[in-house]
């Protein structure tokens, strides 16, 4: 996450475009939140319903699982390898701002 957030402010991008499945659509949230709210910059931090104030960087999910609904939520999960653990995070900011829903992928 730290990287992706990293790499988004160093290719100044202006939206997030991933495509995957849950892991992949969690990721990129949480790399939006961190990336709109700096105060946020430990992706543990986020873990319940964190008080961001930011809106999340534009995402369009393109999801190729049909099962988590990432794309369409406010949830996303996130492992924290040094404690073998998975957050779980909350935030009103964070929902993708169009789904492309294909389910051909």
């Amino acid at each position: 996450v730290q990287h992706g957030v990293q790499t988004y402010h160093f290719v100044k991008a202006d939206c997030m475009i991933p495509i995957g499945g849950g892991s992949v659509m969690d990721t990129a949230k949480a790399i939006g939140i961190i990336a709109n709210n700096p105060d946020y910059d430990d992706v543990l931090s986020l873990e319940g319903r964190p008080l961001t104030l930011n809106q999340a960087v534009p995402i369009v999910a393109v999801p190729t699982t049909a099962s988590t609904a990432a794309e369409v939520t406010t949830s996303y999960t996130i492992t924290d390898v040094k404690n073998r653990r998975k957050i779980v995070c909350n935030d009103p900011h964070n929902i993708p701002v169009v789904a492309i829903v294909d389910p051909d992928m």
